[in-house]
């Protein structure tokens, strides 16, 4: 029996050499940025006995991109990691729209901590 110990399930899927496409994560810097990844796109009452798990980020695809919808997406995004990643600190939520408004970008960055040691990292989304 090996002696590995895994995290969690790697998000977003992508196909690996192999062919499959359900990884696992096996370091915690990993399976963090899987789980606000998936914490992020999941919509709110998407998931079974956790209503309020998730963002409503879907709903800014439609409203014009300023300065106070950017403070809302800011928002939501600080809320949701507040209440289900308390093992991470958002330093920054930076939005991004493409010349043709096909897509919108997110690039949060965040500080990771265990009580002693500090890492950062970041993860970018497109929606």
């Amino acid at each position: 029996m090996s002696d590995d110990r895994y995290l969690g399930i790697k998000f977003p899927f992508e196909e690996d050499l192999k062919g499959k496409y359900l990884r696992l994560t096996n370091i915690d810097k990993d399976a963090i940025r899987s789980n606000l990844s998936n914490l992020i796109t999941t919509m709110k009452g998407e998931r079974l006995f956790k209503p309020d798990f998730g963002t409503d980020i879907m709903r800014f695809l439609f409203e014009p991109m300023d300065e106070q919808t950017y403070g809302e997406i800011r928002e939501e995004i600080l809320g949701a990691v507040a209440k289900y990643l308390t093992e991470i600190e958002v330093q920054k939520v930076e939005t991004n729209i493409n010349e043709d408004n096909l897509f919108v970008g997110l690039r949060i960055s965040y500080t990771i901590s265990d009580g002693v040691f500090k890492d950062k990292d970041s993860v970018e989304l497109l929606f």
